[in-house]
């Protein structure tokens, strides 16, 4: 399956930041995963929510991008929250 794009949706409030990631997410996309730490380390926003509804593979790889999200977010004394997938594969 081709990897949708991964993008940042306008926040309900300025101390939310969302992202939302779609598709196969594996080691191939490590230059779009830190794009969307870059994006919330320099956005006003406290807390995340990682939408993951559409997310149909997450390789072990990226663990690393959901642990640099949350030390972000734990340094201005935010929390990350996750919308869970739908279905997700094991391979």
């Amino acid at each position: 399956m081709k990897a949708l794009d991964s993008t940042l949706r306008k926040p309900p409030t300025p101390h939310l930041q969302v992202i939302f990631l779609a598709g196969d997410i594996d080691a191939q996309r490590r230059g779009e995963m830190a794009d969307l730490i870059r994006a919330f380390v320099s956005s006003p926003a406290v807390n995340a929510l990682v939408d993951l509804v559409y997310v149909t593979f997450f390789d072990t790889t990226r663990l690393g991008f959901l642990a640099r999200l949350r030390r972000a977010a734990t340094a201005r004394r935010g929390t990350v929250s996750f919308a869970p997938p739908r279905t997700c594969s094991a391979r």
